[in-house]
C-alpha cells in the first residue's frame, strides 16, 4: 500500500556536497533543502520512504518517521532513520 502527504519544498540552499566514488570523494555543487509535510490526521505521521535522485546516482530509497512535537496536531519533526 501507497501512502501519500502533502509535501511543499521550502527553503532551497546551494552547497557543495562530498561524494564518494570507489576510494575517492570528488566535491560537486548540490542543494540542501527543507521539506514541509502537511498533516491533517493523527493517521498520517509514522514511517515514509523518500525517494532521492539526481543526475549522478540513481535513485534511491530513504526511511524517514515523522512524530508528534509539541502540543498541536500541526508540530511535527521528521527523523531520517538509519
Amino acid at each position: 500500500m501507497t501512502t501519500r502527504v502533502h509535501l511543499t519544498t521550502t527553503n532551497v540552499k546551494q552547497t557543495r556536497v562530498a561524494l564518494k566514488v570507489f576510494d575517492s570523494v570528488i566535491e560537486e555543487d548540490g542543494v540542501t533543502l527543507e521539506l514541509s509535510f502537511n498533516i491533517s490526521s493523527q493517521e498520517e505521521f509514522g514511517e515514509y520512504q523518500l525517494v532521492v535522485a539526481n543526475n549522478v546516482m540513481p535513485a534511491s530509497r530513504r526511511a524517514i518517521e515523522i512524530v508528534p512535537e509539541g502540543i498541536s496536531l500541526y508540530s511535527c519533526i521528521a527523523f531520517m532513520l538509519d
